[in-house]
This record gives C-alpha cells, structure tokens and sequence, in this order.
C-alpha cells in the first residue's frame, strides 16, 4: 500500500481546490464515461470556475496562448499553446465538448506541425526539429481529452511511433554538446513520456510495431534501478540528476511517473518495480500524500513547493487501483 486510502480520500476532498481533481478522480477512479452526463455536468461547473473563466477568456481569437504576442512551439516553456494542451490534459477534460480546447487544438495543426516530418516543430540549436518527450506528452493529452478520431492526430500518433522505432524504441540524445552527461545515450525520462502516451492508444491502433516498441521501453527501464535512476551516462553523477524533469521536477513525481507507465502498460509484477513502490510507500507524509517539488510555472497551476501535493495523492490511488 502506498497510502491510507481512507485519510487520502478525505485529504483530496478537503482540500480548496478539490475540485480541480473531479474529472481525474471520475474518470480514472470511478471508471465514469467522459460522455457520460454526470461527467459532462461536472466538468461544466469546472469550466466556469473563478479558475478557468480568465484562462479560457485569454485565448487568443485564432485559438492560441500567447505570451508577450509570441507563441513558438516549445517555447517559453509551460507557457506556449502546445505547454497549455499538455497542461489541460493534466485535468482530464473531455476536450472534444469545450470549444475553446478544440480551436487551441485547430490552431497548432494549422501552424505549428512540421509539414514534411509531422511531428511538432521545433528549431531547437541542439535537439533538431523532433522534441520526442515534448511530442509525446502533447499527443498524450490530445488523446486523454478525446481527439482520438480526428486524422492529423491519429497521423501525428502513427508518425511518432514511426521515429522512435527507427530508434529501436529507445530515445535517444542523437545531438549535444560532448559535456553532456547523456550525450547519444537512451533518455529515460523521454522513455517513460513515450510509455505514458502509448498506454493511451486506443485498442484498435495497436499494432504490432506498437507492441514491439513498447516491450523494448519496458525491457529498457526495468534493467535499471528504478528508484536510483541508474540509467546510462557519459559521467557517473548523482541519480538526483535525472529526477529533473516530470511536473514537478521533483524525484516523487519522477519515480511516480515511471511507476505509473510501467503498470499502465501491463507490468504489475516486477523486483524492480515493488523496490519503486516501497521508496515511495516509505517517503508517504501523514500516510496520504508527498511534498511537491517546485511551485509548477504551468498557466493552470494548483500546486507550491514543499507542501503536500493532492495531485501525487491521487496518482497514488490511480497506481492502487491498477494493481488491485
């Protein structure tokens, strides 16, 4: 057990804005339809929040977020349009029924996909056009938010796996400076953001090549050391170095992540990830939740460094429920 999944209930209700969390909750603890009507009734109160009235009122008219009039792909970090899909997927929105959602998603088809390589641009000095864990975490939540069924993003989905098989189902860190600690090695992190995104593929998407590149992701991440992070490096540096990255930069998220994609995709018995979970089990405070890392800079941000976090708490229950 991660946690007291009675006191953790109560943590996660009790708290100011629980409500944010009603989507996730219904949908990946009660099993509900996001077509349902109790579904869709609770994410229209959600909408119309003090929290998201503003958000969705500062859209620009072609369906953009824009910062200081600008609006590239990758960047500013968190901030961009494609940041702010990704970060509307964290609340697991039926995205197709908010209009908004669908002009934002309209909006990065029509100018920010790559024409030849169709994958999301990017002019990145080092990593080149194909931002691969960046790719992934947008595809994952235009697919958590329903836009399974339009062609561009099912075209996008087919396109990305297509790269990363030509990589053996490994990220690599194919450019960069010759000081960096992973410099042409497998990426970790980019890994599970692929495994996370590739559990969320419909049924009827999974092909062969789909169960090829995902069996070469989970043989990749359980021959390390999970909760130490001993994934290959040019330097030997702390595992700290590698727990930089997921929402809230923190190792709990990190490790939370990793758990999370690797049960997801059908791995729930494992040495390396009952050692994962214990880490985490021994880490719990006051048996319901983990400290966050950082206070996230997302447009939507319900989250602040070193206090508990009801959004670890609920990834939590989500783990329990699959392992149950």
């Amino acid at each position: 057990m991660l946690l007291n999944q009675t006191l953790a209930k109560q943590f996660l209700f009790s708290h100011p804005l629980h409500e944010i969390f009603q989507l996730y909750y219904l949908r990946m603890i009660e099993d509900l339809s996001p077509s349902s009507s109790t579904f869709l009734e609770a994410q229209e109160q959600l909408i119309h929040t003090k929290r998201f009235v503003p958000f969705f009122a500062s859209q620009d008219t072609t369906g953009g977020w824009f910062t200081k009039g600008k609006d590239e792909v990758w960047t500013p970090m968190h901030r961009s349009t494609p940041w702010t899909l990704i970060n509307l997927g964290y609340f697991y929105f039926n995205g197709v029924k908010i209009p908004q959602i669908s002009r934002a998603v309209d909006y990065i088809f029509s100018t920010q996909i790559h024409p030849e390589e169709r994958v999301f641009r990017s002019d990145h000095p080092v990593w080149g056009h194909f931002m691969q864990c960046e790719n992934a975490m947008l595809l994952r939540s235009l697919l958590i938010m329903g836009f399974d069924s339009r062609s561009d993003v099912k075209d996008a989905c087919l396109t990305h796996l297509t790269h990363i098989n030509g990589q053996e189902g490994l990220c690599h860190y194919k450019k960069g400076p010759q000081s960096s600690d992973r410099f042409q090695l497998p990426c970790a992190w980019g890994l599970v953001k692929d495994l996370l995104f590739f559990n969320e593929w419909p049924i009827n998407w999974r092909d062969n090549l789909y169960k090829t590149t995902v069996q070469a992701i989970q043989h990749f991440l359980l021959a390390h050391d999970l909760a130490h992070a001993d994934f290959p490096r040019l330097k030997r540096l702390t595992s700290a170095k590698w727990f930089e990255f997921a929402y809230f930069r923190s190792y709990y998220a990190d490790l939370f992540e990793t758990v999370e994609a690797l049960i997801q995709s059908g791995i729930t018995s494992h040495e390396r990830l009952e050692l994962a979970m214990m880490v985490l089990a021994n880490m719990c405070q006051e048996e319901i939740s983990w400290s966050c890392g950082i206070t996230p800079s997302w447009r939507l941000n319900f989250e602040k460094k070193g206090v508990l976090s009801p959004w670890l708490t609920i990834k939590a229950l989500h783990i329990e429920k699959y392992l149950k």
